[in-house]
Parts: C-alpha cells; sequence; structure tokens
C-alpha cells in the first residue's frame, strides 16, 4: 500500500493538470487543489467507485469536472 498512493497521487494530479488547461475560464484551483477536493468528495462517500482502475480514474475526472463547474458558478 505504501507503494501504491504516491502512484495514484501522481495519475489524479496528471488528471487535474489535465482538467485544469481545458478549462476556458482563469484557473480558481490549482492541480494540488482540484486533487484535494476530489478527496474530500471521495471521504464523503459512503460507497467508492469500481475498484477497476479504469473505472475509478474515469469517476476521478468526472468528479473534478463536476468540481470545477461548481467553482465556476
Amino acid at each position: 500500500m505504501g507503494t501504491l498512493m504516491p502512484l495514484v497521487y501522481q495519475r489524479l494530479r496528471e488528471l487535474a493538470h489535465r482538467q485544469i488547461r481545458a478549462e476556458s475560464n482563469p484557473r480558481t484551483l490549482d492541480t494540488t487543489g482540484l486533487v484535494h477536493e476530489l478527496y474530500l468528495n471521495l471521504l464523503q462517500r459512503e460507497v467508492l467507485p469500481s475498484a477497476d482502475r479504469a473505472c475509478f480514474f474515469a469517476y476521478a475526472a468526472t468528479a473534478m469536472r463536476h468540481i470545477l463547474e461548481l467553482i465556476r458558478k
């Protein structure tokens, strides 16, 4: 587990960086902030997304888009 978290965190940072770069509005969160918001979002859920890696990262990317949408409003 000790080596897994840094790999997951790095992949989430890459997703967050892409999501922020795709935004047309000025940045309101940096990459780290978006990953941390995602983490808080995941903690609030009683059931985490599928244990399948691809599904988890797809869920994370979608959740990041929603977080950025909420911030824009």
